[in-house]
């Protein structure tokens, strides 16, 4: 191949330099959201759902229900929100609790006094004062 001799080192040159400063854009957080830490959360006040309201609610809005990966996380949440539920849970097998944002076995799980309770149906998490538990979907 050949190189085209017509462009000058001035043309290349003005092309290839980028200013050092580029403005980054600024995050819009959606009406109705909070930030709680490093993420924004929906927190819906006014009605209560089952898990699969809430997935297809979180879903509806390019979310989804929030992930808790750590200690710290839970207890971010803990101090804004009552309860909740949360993206983890063991629809597809029983005893296998997994994000259905990420398909992953959940990273973090510090269950609540009594739980998890196999012996039920209970197949999704739901937190509440600080600790995880399972509980109906529906």
């Amino acid at each position: 191949m050949m190189l085209d001799q017509s462009i000058n080192s001035k043309t290349v040159k003005e092309e290839t330099q980028l200013p050092l400063e580029q403005e980054t854009p600024k995050k819009v957080i959606p009406p109705n959201f909070k930030q709680i830490g490093t993420n924004f959360y929906y927190v819906e006040k006014s009605q209560t759902v089952n898990w699969y309201a809430a997935q297809n609610t979180c879903l509806q809005m390019g979310g989804h229900l929030a992930s808790i990966n750590t200690k710290e996380e839970l207890n971010a949440l803990a101090d804004n929100i009552r309860g909740y539920w949360v993206d983890i849970n063991s629809l597809a097998k029983e005893k296998e609790y997994i994000s259905s944002t990420t398909g992953a076995r959940s990273a973090f799980l510090e269950w609540q006094s009594g739980y998890p309770q196999y012996e039920t149906d209970y197949r999704c998490i739901f937190i509440s004062a600080n600790k995880i538990r399972n509980d109906l979907s529906s």
